[in-house]
């Protein structure tokens, strides 16, 4: 679950999986809930999630974004 939830905001398999097998000794489990229920939050439907297309560009280049629901 973490390796999908790291992978969701665009790293790579290999440091996802690096990373979750750590995450997952050390998190609380309430927390692991919360991670658990946001990737199924946002994995409900098949429409493109154009918010997480503006967090990985901004992840790469540090520029935000500038949108809202009328452009």
């Amino acid at each position: 679950m973490f390796k999908d939830f790291l992978m969701h905001f665009g790293l790579d398999e290999h440091t996802a999986e690096e990373d979750a097998c750590k995450i997952e000794h050390t998190l609380n489990p309430k927390t692991a809930r919360t991670l658990e229920k946001f990737i199924e939050f946002t994995d409900k439907e098949e429409e493109s999630k154009i918010w997480i297309d503006h967090f990985r560009y901004f992840v790469e280049t540090g520029e935000y974004i500038h949108c809202s629901p009328e452009n």
